[in-house]
Parts: C-alpha cells; sequence; structure tokens
C-alpha cells in the first residue's frame, strides 16, 4: 500500500488538494476501491478516532471525509454513506458467521 502514498506525492506533492491539513504526510493507506481506483487513507489525529480520507482520482483531491473508520465502513455497508462517485451497494452486507 506504499504505492499509494507514492502515487499521491508523485501526482500532487506533499499536499493534495482537498481539505487534508496535514498533507500527505499524515495519510495512512489502508484501502483501494477497484471501482474508480480512489484510494483510501486514515487521517493521523487522535489514535483512537483518525478520521478517513478518499483520494477521489475523479476529482483529483483528497478529502478527509470526518468520521472514525468504524462509521466509515458501518455506513457504507449500510448504504447510509456512500462516497460521490461510488456505486450504491446493491445487496445488504451480511457477515460470513452468520
Amino acid at each position: 500500500m506504499e504505492e499509494q502514498t507514492a502515487g499521491l506525492r508523485q501526482v500532487f506533492g506533499d499536499h493534495p488538494p482537498g481539505n487534508i491539513d496535514g498533507g500527505v504526510a499524515s495519510l495512512v493507506p489502508w484501502g483501494y476501491h477497484n471501482y474508480d481506483g480512489d484510494g483510501l487513507y486514515l487521517c493521523s489525529g487522535e489514535a483512537s478516532e483518525w478520521s478517513v480520507a478518499v483520494d477521489f482520482r475523479q476529482w483529483g483531491q483528497v478529502v478527509d471525509m470526518d468520521v472514525s473508520l468504524r462509521r466509515f465502513v458501518t455506513d457504507f455497508v449500510s448504504g447510509e454513506r456512500v462516497p460521490n462517485g461510488w456505486p450504491q451497494p446493491t445487496e445488504p452486507w451480511v457477515s460470513g458467521d452468520a
């Protein structure tokens, strides 16, 4: 996943467009959306509540979603909050343990 951060630096330098206060150095890659190539990052902050940032490739900016990882994933799988440009989940998520 280090390639994601290196890719951001190559395209944007140390400060990508968007609302990321700490620049690329404050981002920790944790995921990748294979629909359109968007990268997913944690924005450093309070360890218990790091927020999620999305590298919107189609918009050329990185946006701090201002929501915790737990809330981001919960809202996404339930369909309550899907980042702009992402396809809506068509089937509800079900635990593999069910």
